[in-house]
């Protein structure tokens, strides 16, 4: 593998920082950037003739007016995703609840909606779903499958387009983290006080806390087909966990491997 550095960037003439960053799942060359102070930045790698000469297009965009108005303290992108259905589309939660959708090509904000009441930490979504997971630990299952049609619509910040909640669950913490199956039926997700719930939407409807083993926030989830998940902390260690007995076989930490 070659893990060459190609490409630096830095704006030194903004006091604005990064909160996360979200690949194009259609395009290789294209990602949004999330950041403070209302901004979002949507970048594109552009490479000429000479392979060695590649720069990066930055264009920002910001929130709208209506949403900063509902919030006491300046307004933070503090997660992204693109539409499947629509890789010209991505998803931007905030730190007061709203989630907007915006056209890449336009770099325009489309519509946006109050999806909770607190900071939402962590999104996902497949064609007609979305997961947000919010610092109260509130965990929603949205239908979105008419956000495409109400994009015309005129924004109202009382209004959900359409959009409804299937399905939520309360967990113990602040949700951080998570990883779910093809459908949404199933999966894992991590919390900032450690824990690691297991989640059920279907007719069975379960969540149900699997370990508590890290000792800072879990940062990320990886399953390993459908007997283990390997799951990464702020406490320094890489833990693996069997799935069928829920119990801890591996840890490594900045000493070594520990059995």
């Amino acid at each position: 593998h070659d893990y060459t550095n190609l490409l630096n960037w830095q704006d030194e003439s903004s006091s604005i920082y990064m909160n996360c960053l979200a690949w194009n799942p259609m395009r290789a060359n294209e990602f949004c950037l999330g950041c403070s102070n209302s901004c979002i930045r949507f970048c594109s790698i552009i490479e000429q003739t000479n392979e060695t000469n590649i720069r990066l297009q930055v264009i920002n965009g910001q929130i709208p007016l209506s949403i900063n108005e509902h919030i006491k303290n300046s307004c933070e992108i503090t997660s992204c995703v693109y539409l499947i259905s629509n890789s010209q589309l991505v998803l931007c939660s905030t730190n007061s609840g709203f989630v907007t959708c915006w056209n890449t090509r336009t770099n325009s904000c489309l519509l946006h909606w109050k999806a909770d009441s607190n900071e939402i930490c962590y999104m996902t979504t497949i064609k007609y779903k979305l997961l947000t997971g919010s610092s109260n630990g509130c965990l929603r299952l949205w239908n979105i499958e008419n956000l495409e049609v109400n994009l015309g619509q005129t924004n109202n910040n009382d209004s959900n387009y359409g959009l409804t909640i299937q399905d939520e669950f309360q967990l113990d913490d602040g949700i951080i983290s998570g990883s779910f199956d093809n459908t949404f039926d199933m999966g894992i997700v991590g919390t900032l006080c450690g824990s690691l719930w297991y989640i059920c939407w279907t007719t069975e409807r379960t969540k149900t806390r699997l370990v508590a083993s890290h000792t800072d926030r879990i940062t990320g989830v990886i399953p390993i087909e459908d007997t283990h998940i390997v799951t990464s902390s702020l406490d320094g260690t890489i833990r693996i966990f069997q799935l069928e007995d829920r119990n801890e076989i591996l840890r490594f930490d900045a000493n070594g491997l520990v059995s």
